[in-house]
């Protein structure tokens, strides 16, 4: 769909590989005087175009008036028009672009966050939605910490983590998996990444999981300017990247602890959990078949989900199974949604 003019902010990129092999780079632009977000890409699929870097691509390959992404991430742009679908993708052609240069970002606008209460709220928002609304799987969110801690690597988890603190004293941590497949994207990252004391914005990306969202840092944003990790040239180290990646973090205290799940979370796992073996095996018609699903509504019922608990007593008091196991994960995930926390973290 047409749309434009638009006033746009390049807030950097990053590069990305899905799971079936299709790969490419992302840039990320936030409308001026609004509170949306749009992206342009330039990719390739499975089998297509062998030699296609994204790396090169971000760096050399013109899109917008001849410009590169890597120009048009880090600059104010004009847009007469361009095509926007639904998901805020941008079509890789336009018209009546102009470079007005360097992006200049503040910490006051609305779309920064400093409070990690309002991103929670935020990311509710944009996941939750409705059935007409389409959701887009990794949300750009503009992060303004108050301070900063070293970041470490979790062994158990394989994942770079990186505490960042909220003007009222909260932590929350960003976190880089460590992908095998992809060095070119962690290696650059976990360098580029600042220790204690950062003092700029940061732009993440938010996905959500069963219980927490995760959020992956992909651009700082300070006054040197718009600073894309895993597109950031990093020194070539005596030793091997590997060598130098654990030399940097074998010794890094953890000083932070997460949050366990909380009991309303592990209930509808629960839930979940029976639901999906009636759907396998179905509903032995004996008294003993009733008992976990009479606990379980009980225990929702005192945990507030109103809903929900008269939709577990159906199931084994009525006859129509199918229709009442689906009405009851169509709840259940909708209220695991609502559930969904930060990756909160304490000192």
């Amino acid at each position: 769909m047409p749309s434009g003019p638009l006033q746009l902010q390049g807030c950097g990129a990053e590069t990305w590989r899905s799971a079936n092999g299709a790969r490419g780079v992302t840039g990320y632009f936030r409308e001026v005087g609004s509170d949306r977000w749009l992206a342009l890409s330039l990719a390739r699929g499975v089998g297509q175009d062998p030699l296609f870097d994204p790396q090169r691509a971000y760096a050399h390959e013109a899109v917008w008036g001849g410009h590169t992404l890597a120009k048009l991430t880090t600059s104010e742009i004009i847009v007469g028009s361009v095509s926007v679908s639904a998901a805020g993708r941008m079509s890789s052609t336009a018209e009546g672009v102009a470079v007005r240069g360097a992006a200049m970002i503040q910490g006051e606008t609305s779309e920064v966050i400093d409070r990690w209460s309002n991103l929670r709220d935020e990311l509710q928002a944009r996941f939750v939605g409705g059935l007409a609304l389409q959701i887009v799987p990794v949300q750009p969110v503009l992060l303004k910490p108050q301070r900063t801690a070293a970041p470490w690597f979790d062994d158990l988890l394989q994942q770079l983590c990186w505490p960042i603190e909220d003007r009222d004293g909260s932590w929350i941590i960003l976190t880089v998996p460590l992908d095998p497949d992809r060095p070119d994207h962690f290696e650059p990252v976990s360098f580029a990444l600042p220790s204690a004391g950062y003092a700029g914005l940061v732009l993440a990306g938010a996905t959500m999981g069963q219980s927490r969202y995760a959020l992956q840092p992909i651009t700082l944003i300070d006054l040197s300017g718009v600073r894309a990790l895993d597109l950031s040239v990093i020194p070539v180290p005596a030793r091997s990247l590997g060598e130098s990646f654990r030399a940097r973090f074998a010794r890094q205290p953890k000083q932070f602890s997460q949050r366990g799940k909380p009991a309303s979370l592990i209930l509808l796992d629960e839930v979940t959990a029976i639901l999906t073996g009636v759907a396998e095996t179905g509903l032995r018609s004996s008294s003993a078949a009733g008992a976990p699903f009479a606990d379980l509504a009980a225990r929702a019922r005192d945990a507030g989900f109103e809903t929900l608990g008269p939709l577990l007593d159906r199931i084994y008091l009525t006859k129509n199974v199918a229709q009442d196991v689906l009405a009851c994960r169509f709840v259940v995930d909708q209220l695991r949604v609502r559930l969904v926390e930060l990756p909160w973290v304490t000192r």
